[in-house]
């Protein structure tokens, strides 16, 4: 197989971070999310959840771009957010590009709506 035989591009590396405000772990994520770098944010996202977040906020202001891997590891991380009672949403302002994935999935009222109180755990 010769090097050009597959196509190759450079991995933006993805930052995450967790730090605490107020009563809110955040979540800040740099970089791009796709199926390479999705499992660092869910990485990122479990860690927070077991260090005992009770609001869980999700900077997404630095993401340039974000594929269904991403979407989806939000999305799994909602609902478990929601079985849990912590509130869960991303804060914006976003890129365009992750504006355009949110309005064509039709997921942006789910993940941008910031909850007004957690309610404990759904039973």
């Amino acid at each position: 197989m010769h090097d050009n035989d597959t196509e190759s591009r450079p991995v933006e590396a993805l930052r995450v971070w967790i730090s605490t405000q107020s009563d809110t772990t955040v979540v800040t994520v740099v970089g791009e999310v796709d199926y390479l770098t999705a499992p660092r944010l869910a990485h990122a996202l479990d860690t927070a959840l077991l260090l005992g977040a009770r609001r869980l906020r999700v900077d997404f202001g630095g993401v340039s771009f974000c594929d269904c891997c991403g979407l989806n590891v939000l999305l799994e991380m909602r609902g478990r957010c929601l079985d849990a009672g912590v509130g869960f949403w991303l804060s914006t302002p976003l890129a365009s590009e992750v504006e355009r994935l949110l309005d064509l999935t039709e997921t942006g009222p789910v993940l941008l709506s910031e909850p007004a109180t957690t309610q404990g755990p759904r039973v």
